[in-house]
């Protein structure tokens, strides 16, 4: 089974990485579009935030191309907008969506600074252009001079800014948010998943696991600006704090406790958990301290706890919720993601395109997480559900086996206690005669013939079964066996060989060829009706060197035997079980058979009963050949 698991856990692997890297397609599109109207951008940096416009009009802007890493810094950034003249309106966007605040000035032409307003700091109803996304909307007169954006945030991954006519800005936007209803959609069936497999399972882990993915949802909502749509006249900059917090503290004890089934290094495992508590300081700091610093502190934290994270997945010895191997994949990922948002949160590398939705790469991964969770566990339960089936199939076999060996037991006891007792009555009441009779003594003879019958048949049963009964094969006429028992029989049933008189020559052991003919024989008289014919024909076997005898008797009115068990050890049919028998002449017969090479067939043909016996020729099979060992049969 552990194959075609790991062929199946690849299989999911390989359509999570093509799903992301579809993703990655779409998020990471070119900074600059094509139809974008920017000229130029230049950056200026205000330590103090107390420029004025008019200072700033003559600061050494430093040229920068679109994208912008601001870190964590309490200044405030001025950015030099040049565009291209344009006959129509254009949408001035601003990515990222959650700045705390932005300030569009444009001086006209007698010398007047305008001002607009936007951000989370802002109300969504108090913004210039109602989106979820910043923009501003830039009239054609307002195109042929330069315009000043200041910007204040409390930490940033980076800042896009472009420039486009309305109809394509629009269209940009709507691009986004398909793309992001697309994400969060698939977010919220990693929730329902979670729940079902917690409700298969009722394993806590997946409980935790929805909690981190509707934290990371509100955050997700948050951070990309519809959180400002749903509540228009509230500002939504502390809203996001508190969210990224929560989920920042939530996701890392999660991980913990996920990973932690997997059996990572003890030195890993308890350093992340001490990161963790170390974040738990970042709360108060947010709340009674300063914003700026608890995200600071929260970002050096994650970036500490990544790390650790992918350590332990790559030092885990025993699957879990998932198989070590995916684990890896998956941290592997979600530890990239998270250094795409980081990086340049702290000012070490300059963003990338991907980084502007670097929080939405987070969550794929995570959805590649309990996708992953959902595979393995699903493989897991249909495996216990085929472990479990092959149990109870056992325990059919063995109930199976336990009851015909109870079976076999009680007619053997039957059969004892039947004939033996039978024989015993016999001799004992002919031995209270004075003298013996001719009639009496013919009885006892009987009697004790039937008790030899017996043991010779359980000898032989018990020789067949522990492989102690050795094939000497040699060449035999079947043509004198069989004159040979019909005369034995010769008083008790006529046996009709068609007349058969030229030899038939057949290299085989002779003394259980006679062994077995004898208990056919036996069996066909004993269950037929007292002056009916045993008919016995002997023809060549069609696909090979070897014989076809087939006996054929009338059978006993009432009922037919149970064809598939007449070969069973120490089986009776219930409706001649007064016939003196032993139940082991059939279940020698075919042992015996299998032990030559051979089998045997019985089969009712309307009032007839027929056992074919086939056997092939031996020769150039060596002398004194020990019978394997065969099936062991319970009783």
């Amino acid at each position: 089974m552990a194959v075609p698991v790991r062929k199946a856990l690849v299989a999911d692997l390989e359509r999570i990485l093509l799903a992301l890297a579809f993703w990655l397609g779409l998020a990471a599109g070119p900074l600059q579009a094509a139809d974008d109207w920017i000229e130029r951008l230049g950056l200026l940096q205000d330590p103090a935030a107390n420029f004025t416009p008019d200072s700033v009009r003559a600061g050494p802007f430093q040229s920068y191309d679109h994208q912008l890493a601001l870190g964590f810094s309490r200044a405030a950034h001025w950015v030099r907008v040049e565009l291209r003249p344009s006959a129509v309106p254009l949408l001035l966007s601003i990515e990222i969506p959650n700045l705390d605040h932005v300030r569009l000035l444009r001086r006209d032409k007698a010398g007047v600074w305008h001002t607009t307003e936007s951000g989370d700091t802002v109300p969504y109803a108090e913004r210039p252009w109602r989106s979820p996304f910043l923009a501003f909307r830039i009239e054609p007169e307002q195109t042929g001079q330069p315009l000043y954006l200041r910007i204040l945030t409390t930490g940033t991954t980076g800042i896009n800014i472009a420039a486009r006519p309305i109809e394509q800005g629009l269209l940009s936007e709507h691009r986004h948010m398909i793309l992001d209803a697309a994400i969060f959609g698939l977010v919220l069936m990693a929730i329902a998943l979670c729940l079902l497999l917690y409700a298969v399972s009722r394993q806590r882990i997946f409980l935790g696991f929805c909690l981190t993915q509707m934290l990371w949802l509100a955050e997700a909502v948050t951070f990309n600006g519809y959180t400002s749509v749903l509540l228009p006249g509230t500002p939504t900059d502390r809203i996001y704090s508190v969210l990224g917090s929560a989920s920042f503290l939530v996701d890392m004890f999660f991980h913990i406790a996920l990973v932690r089934r997997f059996r990572p290094a003890a030195w890993a495992f308890w350093t992340a958990t001490g990161v963790a508590v170390l974040g738990l300081f970042a709360v108060p700091i947010l709340f009674f301290q300063d914003v700026m610093l608890a995200m600071q502190f929260r970002t050096i934290l994650s970036a500490i706890f990544v790390v650790l994270m992918a350590v332990m997945a790559w030092t885990a010895k025993a699957p879990s919720v998932v198989s070590v191997g995916m684990l890896r994949t998956v941290y592997s990922a979600l530890v990239l993601s998270i250094c795409i948002w980081l990086l340049p949160m702290l000012g070490w590398t300059a963003p990338l395109s991907i980084s502007f939705q670097a929080i939405m790469l987070q969550g794929t991964v995570n959805l590649a997480l309990i996708m992953a969770m959902l595979a393995y566990q699903t493989l897991r339960e249909r495996r216990l559900a085929e472990v479990a089936s092959e149990r109870m199939r056992d325990a059919e076999t063995e109930r199976r086996v336990q009851s015909q060996s109870l079976e076999a037991q009680r007619n053997l006891t039957w059969m004892l206690s039947h004939e033996v007792g039978t024989s015993l009555a016999i001799i004992r009441l002919a031995l209270t005669r004075e003298t013996i009779s001719d009639r009496n003594a013919r009885r006892i003879d009987k009697a004790i013939n039937g008790l030899d019958r017996v043991i010779r048949h359980c000898l032989d049963t018990d020789r067949i079964q522990a492989g102690q009964l050795a094939i000497s094969p040699r060449k035999l006429d079947l043509t004198e066996v069989v004159l040979g028992l019909r005369e034995q029989f010769h008083g008790q049933r006529r046996i009709a060989d068609d007349g058969l008189q030229e030899p038939i020559f057949l290299t085989t052991d002779p003394d259980l060829i006679r062994v077995t003919l004898t208990h056919i024989l036996e069996n066909a008289i004993k269950y037929s009706p007292e002056d009916t014919p045993i008919q016995l024909q002997i023809a060549p076997l069609a696909d090979r060197a070897g014989v076809r005898i087939t006996v054929r008797n009338e059978r006993l009115a009432g009922p037919a035997p149970d064809a598939g068990r007449v070969f069973d050890k120490f089986y009776r049919d219930p409706h001649v079980l007064a016939t003196s028998g032993s139940g082991l002449g059939l279940f020698i017969v075919r042992q015996v058979a299998k032990a030559l090479g051979g089998s045997a067939r019985f089969q009712i043909e309307d009032d007839f009963a027929i056992l074919t016996l086939d056997l092939p020729d031996l020769t150039g099979t060596p002398s004194d050949l020990a019978v394997p060992r065969l099936q062991r049969v319970s009783g």
